[in-house]
């Protein structure tokens, strides 16, 4: 089965799409980071708190998580950038309907939740929309916001290409 190819109008939108997962994954990858420098730097010994000994390895861990960090943080804000730029170009469809579908299918997340009890505890993982679930929110058929859909990234091409 040959896959289509994308134009570049399409490929930012799914790049905007997975990026929203991507940035999930890469903020828990910074949260384990950083926690891994708390327990190893500091040792107790006779109720009295003391730096890393200078045997430890922990200042390499450190250069490794910092040089790990600025690498998430650079990645973060293509994210962001690439976002914010499908936003824009979004917004500047003249189609009600169309926007909403767009925005939803790839600038949303929700976040999941486990039940416990009586209480929901959030977790770190976040959910996309799918077009079904965007027919839902938008009260149609799931067939019809198939074809919006298509007829959506076909108006967010034109405005790509206007834009270019």
């Amino acid at each position: 089965m040959q896959q289509k190819k994308l134009s570049p109008a399409q490929r930012l939108l799914n790049l905007v799409r997975f990026d929203l997962l991507r940035r999930q994954q890469l903020e828990a990858r910074r949260a384990e980071l950083h926690s891994r420098l708390y327990p190893g730097s500091l040792r107790l010994k006779q109720d009295l708190i003391q730096e890393s000994a200078p045997d430890d390895k922990m200042s390499t861990i450190a250069a490794e998580v910092d040089e790990l960090d600025r690498t998430i943080t650079d990645a973060l804000a293509g994210i962001r950038r690439r976002r914010v730029h499908a936003e824009i170009l979004i917004s500047r469809i003249d189609n009600v309907v169309y926007r909403q579908i767009l925005e939803m299918y790839y600038c949303t997340v929700l976040p999941t939740y486990e039940e416990a009890g009586e209480k929901r505890k959030p977790l770190r993982g976040v959910a996309l929309l799918s077009l079904a679930d965007v027919a839902v929110r938008l009260d149609r058929s799931y067939g019809h916001i198939r074809n919006l859909h298509q007829e959506a990234v076909t108006a967010f091409e034109e405005v790509f290409k206007n834009e270019g």
